[in-house]
């Protein structure tokens, strides 16, 4: 007899519960500091949300495409689609 999630009533899998991460369009599942976003992109922008953005430098004019297998590329412009997506600073927990 073929079993499947339904008939055993069984909770999905996380591949089954992945949205899409709205930064660089890799998997993700959870909201993180305010819109959906991939671990990766969580921690770039824990990383990198206090720090001037005059720091960094955008070689392609500030216009690239940030996705899956080049968010590493452009840090500026990576930081800018965070903060346009809805990432805040405000959801980040004190630290001890």
């Amino acid at each position: 007899m073929l079993t499947t999630n339904t008939m055993l009533n069984l909770p999905l899998t996380k591949k089954q519960n992945l949205s899409e991460c709205r930064i660089c369009s890799a998997p993700a599942q959870y909201v993180n500091f305010g819109t959906i976003s991939c671990n990766s992109c969580k921690m770039f922008f824990k990383r990198n949300a206090n720090i001037d953005q005059k720091t960094f430098r955008c070689n392609f004019g500030g216009y690239c495409e940030i996705k899956r297998d080049n968010h590493h590329m452009c840090a500026l412009c990576r930081l800018r689609k965070c903060f346009q997506y809805g990432m805040t600073t405000d959801k980040f927990r004190p630290s001890i």
